[in-house]
């Protein structure tokens, strides 16, 4: 990850963006943005439940499963987010320009609730770039 990189040319503060993000809820640990090839771009973590060994495997995963999935855009629409649960760790990948944005949390969460949040507040970054989400309040 690189740090300078922090900022997308679509002027969005990915650090500012997962930070925002682990606020959001008590219970996520683990907020990543990757890009297209799976490769981390930045990083936020309460835990560090992302072990680095397998971190690039866990990536490359998440974005072949949003890569694929976009087969299907014209058929199904576009993905919003995928969602998987664990017995310990559930796990959000949010399609976000050309990144994903992953997230993982504690198992014991509402989902559903959770990744509407999160989606609403990446809608946020995307429609207002720099603005700072944190100053406003996300209703689900």
């Amino acid at each position: 990850m690189n740090s300078s990189m922090a900022t997308y040319p679509g002027n969005i503060d990915f650090v500012e963006l997962c930070e925002d993000v682990l606020r959001s809820n008590k219970n996520i640990r683990d907020v990543v943005i990757i890009d297209k090839h799976g490769r981390p771009f930045e990083k936020k973590s309460k835990t560090n439940l992302i072990h680095k060994e397998k971190s690039e495997m866990l990536f490359m995963e998440r974005a072949l499963e949003i890569s694929m999935g976009r087969d299907f855009d014209d058929d199904f629409g576009k993905i919003n987010y995928t969602f998987t649960e664990r017995d310990n760790l559930s796990m959000f990948s949010f399609p976000m320009n050309e990144f994903i944005v992953l997230v993982t949390s504690k198992s014991n969460i509402s989902p559903i609730s959770v990744a509407r949040k999160i989606s609403s507040l990446l809608r946020y970054y995307k429609n207002f770039n720099n603005d700072k989400p944190s100053k406003i309040e996300i209703q689900i």
